[in-house]
């Protein structure tokens, strides 16, 4: 089925792994997978969304939160607009 689209559900399932630690080996490999389509770390990846060098100052929690719900908060800057004429 379609994951669940109740974000806070999600988050929550989740919540246990941000409090393990984590393998910047794996995880630069899932950046390089799924991230860098739209941003850029460390001088890697795309310029679409944020740049996300410097993420490692935020606690785990709230990255996951951040990463399982996007849209929860996103700057002025990178909203996107459609007009219809």
């Amino acid at each position: 089925g379609l994951p669940t689209p109740d974000r806070e559900l999600v988050i929550k399932q989740y919540h246990a792994a941000s409090e393990t630690k984590g393998d910047a080996a794996a995880g630069k490999l899932l950046f390089k997978a799924n991230c860098a389509k739209c941003h850029k770390h460390s001088g890697e990846g795309e310029n679409i969304g944020p740049d996300l060098t410097g993420m490692n100052v935020h606690p785990k929690h709230e990255l996951l939160t951040q990463i399982l719900d996007p849209i929860r908060s996103v700057e002025s800057n990178f909203r996107i607009y459609q007009v219809e004429t």
